[in-house]
């Protein structure tokens, strides 16, 4: 199927995006659609309707719509752990199968009456004082999803208690997120579903040491809390029964914003706020399941990518992020499309196809570091904008900066500027004849590059929920499309093996089996510490 869609790509080849406008007048219409929270437009992209269509041919022929009410009914859509991927149920158990239901609400009052007991300090510190200070330990999705959360809950005005962040293994990392925090105050919260990632494990068997500074050894457990997929494993480590919050396997890492693994946030920010964001991924779940094929946004936004990425050959894919309360979206959609869409093999065992890369930034700041490349390099990168319609902090003057800015990136990219207008330009600001010949080629932008814009209607929790459930569906769409598993992360894990077997030889007390460069570089280490 990706060869007929190098025939449509070399179909419309010489067709720029504005032409395509002009020979489609309903394309704005088709190609761009209001869903809950955010208003979605795909119409920038160099793609017609016949190779829209055919598109939508290949969607039937992997049988989007059949995979997408397997995800929903709990099937073993995760075919090689051989488990369901569940985790909208967290956002609406009544899009999920019914026996989740009891299992969810309940967990979801269990989190709502430790966050308003902690905000409200009916939940004490050891010494009967409130907690000032949550310390939030996580990595990957883990820390991502809270991060992103805590950003843009943080743009509607402070939580109720101060909250950091520690993802690194790096001590550094552990320094800085102590720094000027008081034991005595605060609740260390840490996810980690498996229990036994050692980044993680490393930062909690840290902060329980830094708690033991101040605190009497009876006294820390009641400043620890922990949401975990391994029950009997944090018990063993220590933390009280009550402070557990459980989900389940089927909430991968990448999933787990929806899960007690914000628990932190809802502790900071309320229970109202958290609520709103799933109630944004609901909406958008509903959207998912009930909108024709044409009409539906995950399914536009992954045929488009497909069209991109293995019609146009592009290797990879900018998201800008026009908000600052939005900065970590492009980090949060890294891990979410990479981790799910980078697989060797697919469904077959045939070699996959390879999965474009995801990078980004935050607007308008990335306008001065890569977007000259994305302008004028001659390997055209397909781009995401997001913006955000309604600030919450009332200057109208910066709102209207940011999205002027976006707005004209987005035209920049499809329009670019030909060598006749670049001469215009100079011949209009001065410059003499021979000086026009020499720069006008430097001044070209090829254009004809192809932007999707999305328009968050105002920075609320609802309309993040939205756009991350949205961009979860897209994820899956395309790896229907792909026919990998988008749920499974083999590559993660063998890194994380590996580090277990190095740690030890860099302590001296390993096998000493590696590769020659690694033994050498062990050794240098060693040196280095004086062991």
């Amino acid at each position: 199927m990706v060869e007929s869609l190098r025939n449509h790509v070399a179909r419309i080849s010489a067709v720029p995006i504005p032409a395509l406008f002009a020979a489609e007048p309903d394309r704005l219409t088709r190609m761009s659609l209001p869903v809950p929270g955010f208003f979605a437009d795909f119409s920038k992209h160099h793609i017609d309707q016949e190779g829209l269509s055919a598109l939508m041919k290949l969607a039937g022929q992997r049988d989007v719509e059949g995979q997408r009410a397997a995800l929903f009914s709990g099937a073993h859509v995760n075919f090689t752990e051989d488990r369901p991927a569940l985790h909208m149920a967290l956002r609406g158990p009544e899009r999920c199968p019914a026996a989740l239901g009891d299992e969810i609400s309940a967990g979801r009052a269990a989190a709502r009456a430790f966050a308003e007991g902690i905000r409200l300090g009916t939940i004490p510190a050891s010494d009967g004082g409130r907690f000032t200070q949550i310390l939030h330990l996580g990595i990957g999705g883990s820390d991502l999803g809270p991060r992103l959360l805590a950003d843009m809950f943080g743009e509607r005005g402070h939580g109720a208690l101060g909250l950091r962040f520690c993802a690194n293994a790096d001590a550094g990392d552990f320094a800085r997120a102590i720094d000027g925090l008081d034991p005595r105050r605060t609740l260390v919260f840490f996810v980690s579903k498996s229990f036994n990632t050692s980044e993680t494990l490393l930062n909690a068997q840290s902060a329980r040491a830094w708690l033991g500074t101040a605190l009497p050894d009876a006294a820390i457990g009641d400043h620890f809390a922990l949401a975990s997929a391994n029950i009997p494993a944090a018990s063993a480590w220590g933390v009280r029964a009550d402070r557990i919050f459980p989900f389940r396997a089927w909430v991968g890492g990448r999933y787990s914003v929806w899960s007690a693994g914000s628990l932190s946030i809802e502790t900071a920010f309320g229970s109202t706020m958290f609520e709103e964001f799933l109630a944004g991924g609901a909406a958008m779940d509903a959207h998912f399941l009930d909108a024709p094929m044409p009409e539906n946004a995950p399914v536009l936004a992954g045929l488009v990518e497909y069209w991109n990425a293995f019609g146009l050959n592009c290797a990879t894919r900018c998201v800008a992020a026009y908000a600052n309360g939005l900065a970590r979206l492009p980090s949060f959609l890294q891990q979410l499309e990479m981790e799910s869409l980078g697989k060797q093999v697919d469904r077959s065992g045939a070699a996959a196809l390879a999965a474009p890369v995801v990078w980004g930034g935050e607007g308008t700041l990335v306008q001065h570091s890569f977007f000259q490349r994305l302008h004028q390099a001659n390997d055209p990168v397909p781009l995401d904008i997001v913006a955000v319609a309604r600030n919450p902090h009332g200057r109208p003057e910066h709102d209207y900066l940011s999205l002027a800015h976006a707005l004209a990136q987005a035209e920049a990219f499809m329009l670019g500027r030909t060598e006749d207008q670049a001469a215009s330009e100079l011949r209009t600001a001065g410059f003499a004849p021979g000086e026009v010949m020499r720069l006008a080629p430097h001044l070209v932008c090829p254009g004809n590059r192809g932007s999707s814009f999305y328009l968050l209607d105002e920075m609320s929790p609802f309309a993040l929920g939205a756009f991350v459930a949205f961009q979860e569906h897209k994820t899956f769409v395309l790896s229907v499309l792909m026919q990998v598993n988008a749920f499974d992360q083999y590559g993660v894990e063998l890194g994380k093996n590996l580090a277990l077997r190095t740690a030890a030889s860099l302590r001296g007390a390993g096998d000493g089996a590696h590769d020659p460069s690694t033994t050498h570089l062990i050794a240098r280490i060693r040196q280095a510490r004086g062991e």
